[in-house]
């Protein structure tokens, strides 16, 4: 299959949250006041989107669990970085985005295909992390533009089955159109504060850094989506280095955990991927459940 534009795999932001010039090198820093307004705004609006049409996944333990990784990464954020708040969208790509001001959004695909919780909290720090270096409102100053609702044209397609279950949305959140890549040093640079975010807040490095190998293994190397960015394989093995260089390859993974917590979901996202053909994810998600029991 045709491997969607994936966070994990490019850490490709929404639209939203696509840049222009690079800003940040490795290091946090304070946006104006202006720039957070606007990411506050431009979330609500996405959030308000997503609730009216039915997108979110419901249910405590799923959610408080989510929440409970997220806190571990912001514990070791800067003091003045956005309050983190994190929600789950009912699509079974593997994928997740930030809109800025703290605001993360999970495709439930994304839950159903990592192996861990390390792997799933990799992704989380380097999406936090392109928000705290200042990419996410370089990107809106790009495509002030172009209105909320046509970034959001991918989201509603026909719910299967009952309402609550996960949608298929072949092309993933949002338009091809709409999507817009980090610049390669910004991909650097984020993969960099992540894995200090990461390891900071007591994860396993290495394992996390894996979470690349699941998308090769669905996708394969073509899945970093332009070619002018590192593939997959480069970077992970960038990340473990940098994981072991902090001493960060013997940290919490917590993947009976999580495969735990996180099977009512996977159980939704293996009935899309069998009506829809997606082979390579539903092997990959067939494999996490039967650890998941």
């Amino acid at each position: 299959m045709k491997a969607p534009r994936l966070i994990l795999s490019a850490f490709v932001a929404f639209g939203l949250a696509s840049c222009g010039t690079p800003q940040g090198g490795g290091a946090p820093g304070p946006r104006p006041a202006s720039a957070q307004q606007a990411e506050r705004q431009q979330s609500k609006q996405i959030l308000a989107e997503l609730q009216q049409k039915n997108m979110l996944v419901k249910g405590d333990r799923v959610n408080d669990y989510v929440d409970e990784i997220t806190a571990r990464i912001n514990a070791v954020r800067p003091n003045n970085a956005s309050r983190l708040r994190t929600y789950i969208i009912k699509d079974a790509s593997a994928n997740a985005f930030t809109s800025g001001a703290g605001y993360v959004f999970i495709h439930a695909g994304l839950l159903a295909t990592m192996e861990n919780e390390a792997q799933l909290a990799m992704v989380l720090a380097h999406e936090i992390a392109h928000e705290d270096l200042g990419h996410v409102s370089a990107g809106m100053a790009q495509r002030q533009n172009v209105a909320i609702g046509q970034m959001l044209a991918g989201i509603g397609g026909a719910l299967l089955g009952v309402p609550g279950e996960l949608t298929n949305l072949v092309a993933g959140v949002g338009g091809q159109a709409y999507y817009a890549d980090f610049s390669r040093d910004q991909e650097r640079a984020a993969d960099d504060l992540g894995m200090k975010y990461l390891v900071k807040a007591g994860y396993d490095g290495v394992a996390g850094a894996k979470s690349f190998q699941v998308m090769r293994r669905m996708y394969g190397d073509s899945s970093s989506f332009l070619s002018t960015h590192p593939g997959t394989t480069d970077r992970q093995r960038a990340l473990e280095a940098e994981a072991r260089q902090l001493g960060g390859a013997q940290g919490r993974v917590a993947a009976d955990e999580y495969l735990k917590k996180t099977n009512q979901v996977r159980k939704q996202a293996i009935k899309v991927y069998q009506q829809n053909n997606r082979s390579a994810e539903l092997q990959q998600a067939r494999s996490n459940l039967r650890g998941g029991r």
